[in-house]
């Protein structure tokens, strides 16, 4: 009887040993996805960075357009020639009726 009993405890001991390892491999990928997940997380913070740049630039841009001047020969009435007259796009907007 007591055989048997250090038996059963040598056996688990054993399996406990074996079993050891493999909690200890699955703690380790946890860590690894752990670092995984910080390497992502910067990754995509980065991207967003670069995309609020470049919607900046993007911005900046167009603020420069849209005070950009725009000349147009515009006829008189009873001349042959024109004049030139020269407006910002929004300004053009407006004289045309337009948006």
């Amino acid at each position: 009887m007591i055989q048997k009993l250090l038996m059963v405890a040598v056996l688990g001991m054993a399996l406990s040993l074996m079993v050891s390892p493999a909690v200890a491999n699955h703690h380790e990928k946890s860590e690894q996805e752990m670092k995984m997940d910080a390497k992502a997380e910067k990754k995509a913070a980065k991207e967003m960075a670069k995309a609020e740049k470049k919607k900046a630039k993007e911005m900046a841009k167009a603020d420069k357009d849209e005070n950009k001047q725009i000349c147009k020969r515009v006829k008189d009435t009873g001349t042959y020639s024109g004049r030139r007259v020269c407006h910002t796009q929004k300004e053009w907007d407006v004289i045309l009726g337009e948006r």
